[in-house]
């Protein structure tokens, strides 16, 4: 059962998109526990490109509305039930929380 929704925010940055997935993908807690939800804000770059970093590491879910805030809203909305904390990553860190 889904515990934890990640919710990563994107634009434009795919290197530090890729370092925040590897990071999240080194968590103690099981795969199995948690979900993430990259929400792109219509990169330049085109969603094909993050897709293609993302390499089914995440659900990826596109926000037409620039900022944090929408992009987020866009993620949470294809959140899956169940989850009872979400956590809000921007992508260039290199360690995450989640496991824990």
């Amino acid at each position: 059962m889904i515990e934890v929704s990640v919710i990563i925010p994107h634009y434009d940055d795919l290197a530090g998109l890729d370092r925040c997935l590897a990071a999240l993908m080194r968590q103690t807690m099981a795969r199995d526990r948690y979900e993430i939800i990259v929400a792109d804000n219509m990169s330049p770059c085109g969603e094909t490109a993050v897709r293609d970093i993302v390499a089914g590491r995440a659900l990826v879910v596109t926000a037409a509305e620039r900022d944090a805030g929408p992009a987020r809203n866009v993620a949470v909305a294809h959140s899956r039930p169940g989850g009872s904390r979400r956590e809000w990553r921007r992508c260039g860190i290199t360690t995450s929380s989640v496991g824990r």
